[in-house]
């Protein structure tokens, strides 16, 4: 299926055409090379010259018949090698198993039993689909219909508005504006009260340096003192800087971490104990 949408995006270029044509009779056009089988026939397909001399014959099977485990993996292998002489390749077959190219005609095919799909430039398909047929029996093309339990419908010369287009939210510059400023939701603050600390994780990727001013939180940041600590993932040793100057903000690049302030009163507690607490 996956493979098949690709097909779709593909053929839907400027220029480009799609079409599909069935396979006759697929698995029965391979000789069956697997662990010798032999079949039981049913009594109406038998010659008349057996009713006397058998009673429950078994015959080898030559033809790698649908049913049997062996036949699909016998077909993809004749259906590669066969199309494979006329220029067709194989498309990262790891993943997509039947998906072939061929580079002369820049055209796309999708294999999936008795189904075949053909994306490719408009002038060239009637050429892909001869390289096919001439070593593989095959229908004659049509326009895409139903194919692997899908209806297609194409429209053509549709625009999308600005706001409908895929990718919208992440170039808008309205939006791009309005995530920049936004409460980060996956960072959160951990006060350590014992030393007197708010460290601000930053889970989520940003550019700038921390400013206490960058989140309306309920953190009391209007107390924080204007030396701050920047610990930078993948990054030796600290930044300590003064927050409060101008040129401040700027650090270079995504980076993620942690940001650790003091605030005023911060020397520790006598006591010894340690008590953190964490805000979202």
């Amino acid at each position: 299926m996956e493979a098949a949408k690709i097909l779709d995006a593909y053929g839907s270029q400027p220029g480009f055409a799609k079409q599909q044509a069935d396979a006759r009779q697929a698995y029965t056009q391979a000789i069956f090379t697997g662990v010798p089988t032999y079949l039981r026939l049913p009594r109406n397909r038998w010659p008349k010259h057996w009713q006397s001399l058998y009673r429950d014959p078994l015959v080898p099977m030559l033809f790698a018949l649908y049913g049997h485990p062996d036949s699909g993996g016998i077909w993809e292998r004749y259906f590669e090698e066969n199309i494979g002489k006329n220029g067709w390749r194989p498309v990262l077959k790891e993943i997509w198993r039947s998906v072939f190219y061929h580079p002369k005609m820049d055209l796309l095919l999708v294999e999936y039993v008795d189904d075949l799909k053909m994306a490719g430039p408009r002038e060239n398909l009637d050429n892909g689909w001869k390289s096919i047929s001439e070593v593989i029996d095959i229908d004659a093309p049509e326009p895409f219909g139903r194919y692997f339990g899908c209806e297609h419908r194409v429209e053509e010369g549709i625009k999308l508005d600005k706001s409908e287009r895929p990718f919208n939210h992440i170039f808008s510059t309205v939006t791009t504006a309005a995530v920049a400023y936004q409460h980060r939701t996956n960072d959160f603050w951990e006060h350590d009260q014992r030393n007197r600390t708010w460290t601000r994780y930053h889970i989520y990727p940003r550019k700038r340096r921390m400013i206490p001013r960058d989140c309306n939180d309920v953190v009391p940041t209007h107390t924080f003192d204007p030396i701050r600590t920047t610990f930078i993932d993948g990054q030796d040793g600290p930044i300590v800087d003064d927050w409060t100057k101008v040129g401040a903000l700027n650090q270079g690049g995504w980076w993620t971490g942690k940001t650790v302030f003091t605030y005023q009163g911060g020397a520790s507690n006598d006591d010894g104990d340690t008590d953190t607490e964490v805000y979202a």
